[in-house]
C-alpha cells in the first residue's frame, strides 16, 4: 500500500506521461501562446542549403490593428535576396474556437504593393480600414494546440479556390513552434493531381534575430 499523497502524485506524472507532456492551459494563456509564436520573422535558408529545390525566403509576421476586434497579423514573404520585392502578402485573423482549438482566416490586399516591407512598421496599418483586405473563402487553417508552444493544423477539404499554375483548389498544412513555422502549401488540379507547391514536404522558416536589420534602417 502507498500513502495516499504519493499515489496522487504517481498519477498525476502516469498521466502527463500519456498526454505526451501537455498540460492544461487557460483560454486567455493559449490565446498569448499562439501569438508570441506567430510573431517573429523567419527564414528557409537552412532548409535551402540543405535541399536546392526549396528556395531561400524570408517570412515576416507581426501583429496590427491591436485596438480592432480580434487578433490580427501582416504576412510578407519574400526570397532572401529580393527583401524589398515581397511575392506574398497576406493578412491573418486568428479567432479562438476553445482553450486549444483556433482558426487563423486568411485574407489577401486589394492594393498589396501599398503595404509592401511595412512589417517593420506595423503602425502603419492603424489609418487604413479593415476593407483594404479580402477574405479568402475557404482557406481558413484549423489549428490545435499539441503540446507546450506546438500547434498544428491544416484547411479541410477543397474549398479553398486556386487557379494558380491551372490549380483548381489549394491546400495548407502548417506546423508552429517556439523556434519555427513549417508551412507546406500546394495546389491541386479537379482530378486531384498536384501542380504547383513543393513534392517532398514542407517549407521549414527558422525564427531569426533581425535586430541588426531594423538598426541598420534606423540609422
Amino acid at each position: 500500500m502507498c500513502r495516499l499523497s504519493f499515489c496522487a502524485a504517481l498519477l498525476s506524472i502516469l498521466l502527463l506521461h500519456a498526454c505526451g507532456g501537455s498540460r492544461a492551459i487557460s483560454y486567455s494563456d493559449s490565446q498569448e501562446e499562439l501569438a508570441e509564436l506567430l510573431t517573429g520573422s523567419f527564414s528557409s535558408e537552412t532548409q535551402a542549403l540543405e535541399d536546392s529545390s526549396y528556395s531561400a525566403v524570408h517570412l515576416h509576421i507581426v501583429p496590427v490593428w491591436k485596438e480592432r476586434t480580434g487578433q490580427w497579423f501582416y504576412v510578407e514573404q519574400a526570397l532572401a535576396k529580393q527583401g524589398e520585392k515581397p511575392y506574398r502578402q497576406r493578412m491573418y485573423r486568428v479567432v479562438q474556437l476553445s482553450s486549444e482549438r483556433f482558426k487563423i482566416l486568411n485574407y489577401e490586399f486589394r492594393n498589396p504593393q501599398v503595404f509592401a516591407g511595412k512589417w517593420s512598421a506595423p503602425q502603419f496599418f492603424d489609418d487604413y480600414p479593415e476593407e483594404i483586405v479580402l477574405i479568402k473563402e475557404g482557406c481558413g487553417v484549423f489549428l490545435h494546440r499539441k503540446a507546450f508552444k506546438h500547434y498544428e493544423g491544416e484547411t479541410y477539404g477543397e474549398d479553398c479556390f486556386s487557379q494558380f499554375q491551372g490549380a483548381q483548389y489549394a491546400t495548407s498544412e502548417v506546423e508552429i513552434r517556439s523556434d519555427l513555422i513549417k508551412t507546406w502549401d500546394r495546389g491541386w488540379s479537379e482530378e486531384g493531381k498536384q501542380v504547383w507547391g513543393p513534392k517532398e514536404g514542407a517549407y521549414r522558416f527558422e525564427r531569426i534575430d533581425t535586430s541588426s536589420e531594423k538598426s541598420g534602417k534606423e540609422e
